[in-house]
């Protein structure tokens, strides 16, 4: 029987591990800023490890993030430069993975590309995952400017919002919604 992925469990995981961690070696170089890990690096700006489901792209090939761990703690691990021993295994179109750096990767704007079927217009969608209400906020910055730029060249924009209930796929822009304001 398959394992069913249980988003509190992992999360709960994460939390115990990072506070052993503290315990045995002190504040790590990583923290979360909005439910984003960040890593700190003396002297570098910090650096935002893509999420695990995160669609990137690694050398030109689109990919999708499976796991995101640690290989060594020493600034040694890779050689003396950040983000000192973090990986990701990406999941490449085609079915082979790679690890790889963190900043080897480009975070891709939309989710989901695909063609309406009989007219050939581009689709672009953006899949946020939220229990309750969706937020203004919950959109990045650079999620917005694809969409309003997707939608003003003619193409369809839709931003797709799954809840514990059900799935809502809205057609962007979404008269009513903007800074400050939320959907429910």
């Amino acid at each position: 029987m398959a394992r069913r992925f249980e988003p509190n469990a992992q999360a709960e995981a994460y939390r115990a591990f990072w506070e052993a961690w503290e315990r045995l070696f002190g504040p790590p170089a990583l923290e979360m800023i909005r439910g984003r890990l960040v890593v700190r690096s003396p002297g570098q700006p910090p650096l935002r490890l893509p999420d695990v489901g995160q669609r990137v792209a690694l050398f030109g090939r689109r990919g999708l993030v499976v796991e995101v761990f640690r290989t060594a703690t020493a600034a040694e691990a890779d050689g003396g430069s950040p983000p000192y021993g973090w990986r990701l295994r990406v999941l490449l179109e085609g079915g082979r993975t790679a690890t790889c750096k963190p900043q080897t990767v480009q975070c891709l704007c939309g989710d989901f590309r695909a063609v309406e079927p009989g007219t050939g217009r581009s689709v672009l969608v953006e899949v946020k995952c939220r229990r309750s209400r969706l937020r203004w906020s919950d959109l990045r910055p650079h999620q917005r400017q694809a969409l309003d730029e997707h939608h003003r060249l003619g193409g369809i924009s839709i931003l797709a919002w799954v809840t514990d209930a059900d799935v809502r796929l809205l057609r962007w822009p979404i008269k009513g919604f903007g800074p400050g304001k939320s959907l429910t």
